[in-house]
């Protein structure tokens, strides 16, 4: 009994990590729409590189002429640190001067008040837009709107209050949040020496790679050398990473594809082979009559295993997208991959000191995510085949497990959405994920039990 526990405490563990991490990536994905603003990820970053001596960043007024020369919208912000001061309460906090459509690019809920205008933005207004967490350091209190603090030596007034979100991804990245806000025009002003370090650039998803040429070109007519910059196309990299869970659900989708197949043309194969024997000592007619039973269920299940294998291929089926840079001209190239490799390592060599935004450190987190959760995903394969695979072994009948997968889909589904709201991240719920996957695991039970020769599924001949 106790090897049976631990048998089944196996299957869950490969369902668990198999479900979960489709259910994780689906949300941190999600996620990283919601804090993206309502522009979401149709956008470009474009980052002064502060590794670079003459990367200092954009003066206010070519950040203006930029933004009047880019079709659609547009967000720029400078950054810093300074202590903000409430009486005789000081804290050190991240302040950010930002543009007008900021909050296009990055949401952030609002508490009380309202967030920086564009008109507080072109009059230069000594206004400031705290996080709770900062309110309560400075005043014991988030009812602040009307209040003032002192930043660089002056009186800003405090126009609104924005929720902190302590989600998952906001403590691996602190998601482009600061502390305070302020226009970006008061700050240059109060602050001469800061530079315009961070832009995010609006583009139509089907031209994200066209406008990335537009942002060099932008930035050339400015009298800066591109090289001075990076630029983060957030299209593709979604693109790119909402690929994963795809692909995982394609792995699984094929592998039951595969078993379904396999397991008719066994199906089928056996009743050829016992056609044939008992042909030799009856007649045709007397044969079909007796196996009438057998060959309509023969029938019966190769309609329903067709009209599955074409229903999971409907639901997995994706078209797989590679970035321009990594397709070679010839198929064999291995001299183009060596370069490729080697302009990587060159690139993470000059880019040791970059700073990146916090829009990027946002991305590079979604990034690490969702490829650690495809791995574990796919290490929950191997364990679910392990623990169906000694189930067998111990000869527990095919009804008591597939019985038990389905009492185990539940309580695996209970504990993702309890991960994705203690982790603070935007659930998502895919029924399609569920039932490719439940699907998969039990053409894995059948197809272990007829071709491991245990607990047979033969159909009886009725005579």
């Amino acid at each position: 009994m106790r090897h049976l526990r631990i048998r089944g405490w196996l299957v869950l563990l490969g369902m668990l990590l198999i479900l979960g991490s489709l259910g994780l990536m689906s949300s941190v994905l999600s996620d990283w729409e919601r804090v993206s603003g309502a522009r979401q990820l149709d956008k470009l970053i474009v980052n002064a590189n502060a590794a670079e001596s003459k990367a200092k960043g954009l003066e206010l007024q070519e950040a203006e002429q930029f933004s009047k020369k880019w079709p659609l919208g547009i967000a720029y912000s400078a950054a810093g640190q300074e202590k903000a001061a409430a009486g005789s309460v000081s804290v050190l906090c991240d302040v950010f001067g930002v543009s007008g459509d900021y909050s296009q690019f990055t949401s952030f809920p609002m508490r009380s008040g309202s967030t920086i205008s564009q008109k507080a933005v072109d009059e230069h207004s000594r206004v400031a837009v705290l996080s709770e967490r900062t309110a309560d350091k400075l005043f014991r209190s988030r009812s602040v709107v009307g209040k003032q603090i002192k930043l660089f030596d002056t009186n800003f007034t405090i126009t609104g209050v924005y929720a902190d979100r302590e989600s998952l991804l906001k403590q691996l990245s602190d998601d482009g949040i600061a502390d305070i806000w302020i226009p970006v025009t008061a700050m240059l002003d109060v602050r001469p020496e800061s530079r315009i370090q961070h832009m995010q650039l609006a583009v139509h998803s089907e031209g994200a790679v066209r406008a990335e040429t537009d942002a060099v070109n932008g930035l050339r007519a400015l009298g800066m050398n591109p090289a001075n910059f990076r630029i983060d196309n957030e299209v593709l990299r979604y693109r790119q990473l909402a690929q994963l869970p795809k692909l995982l659900l394609f792995g699984c989708g094929t592998a039951a594809i595969y078993m379904l197949v396999r397991l008719i043309i066994r199906l089928w194969g056996e009743q050829i082979t016992s056609f044939r024997r008992r042909r030799l000592i009856e007649e045709f007619s007397n044969i079909v009559k007796h196996k009438r039973y057998t060959l309509l269920f023969c029938i019966i299940a190769t309609l329903a295993a067709a009209a599955c294998t074409a229903l999971i291929w409907q639901q997995i089926r994706f078209r797989f997208y590679i970035a321009p840079e990594w397709l070679p001209e010839e198929l064999i190239q291995v001299s183009f991959y060596v370069d490729k490799l080697r302009s990587v390592w060159e690139q993470q060599a000059v880019q040791a000191g970059y700073v990146p935004s916090p829009q990027e450190r946002l991305s590079d987190v979604v990034d690490l995510l969702s490829w650690r959760l495809l791995l574990i995903g796919a290490c929950g394969i191997p364990i679910l085949w392990t623990g169906l695979k000694w189930w067998a072994i111990r000869r527990v009948p095919v009804s008591i497990q597939l019985q038990s997968l389905f009492l185990m889909i539940p309580v695996i589904a209970l504990v993702v959405f309890a991960t994705v709201k203690l982790t603070g991240l935007n659930m998502r719920l895919d029924l399609t994920e569920y039932a490719v996957v439940g699907v998969f695991m039990i053409s894995c039970v059948l197809f272990i039990h007829k071709f491991k020769g245990v607990n047979s599924l033969d159909i009886q001949d009725k005579s």
